[in-house]
């Protein structure tokens, strides 16, 4: 469990610096620049294990093993399903718009960036909670014996990071 606990604070810091750059290719439309959809396109392949991939089902493993440990009181499970569900639809909605600018529909600038801030600052929200709320309290209630044994575990694992 460490060593996945180890993955997901890695995989938010590469999060947050493609949240960044997004938020840069949508500073440069209040400067009425022209996007580049392909780049869009492609920051939101590399989120994509995030919402819909391997991120997100490690995630929910680690959640239900807090809920576990913590009791269900923390609504832990719930809350967090509840807040990405919240990242993937606003990530589909980003998706979509740009997927259709791409392909010629009109998509004025305020539209997108609005799209961009929503999915971003709830991006940022699920990944801030997970840090400051989640994974302490995950450490601090996990028997030591779940956090054994991870690190063979991984070394011995074929599968790729990623979707």
């Amino acid at each position: 469990m460490r060593h996945l606990l180890e993955l997901l604070k890695w995989d938010h810091l590469r999060f947050t610096a493609l949240l960044n750059y997004l938020v840069g290719i949508v500073e440069g439309l209040e400067r009425n620049e022209e996007p580049d959809y392909a780049e869009f396109i492609e920051l939101i392949t590399y989120l994509k294990p995030a919402l819909k991939g391997s991120h997100q089902a490690e995630e929910l493993a680690l959640w239900q093993r807090l809920s576990q440990y913590a009791g269900p009181q923390h609504g832990t499970v719930t809350r967090m399903e509840t807040l990405h569900r919240g990242v993937v639809d606003k990530g589909m909605a980003l998706e979509s718009g740009v997927r259709a600018a791409q392909a010629g529909a009109r998509l004025p600038p305020e539209q997108l960036q609005r799209l961009a801030d929503d999915f971003v600052s709830a991006f940022r929200e699920q990944m801030a909670i997970e840090e400051q709320t989640i994974f302490p309290l995950l450490e601090s209630v996990m028997p030591e014996h779940e956090w054994c044994g991870d690190a063979a575990r991984a070394a011995n694992s074929d599968q790729p990071r990623g979707e």
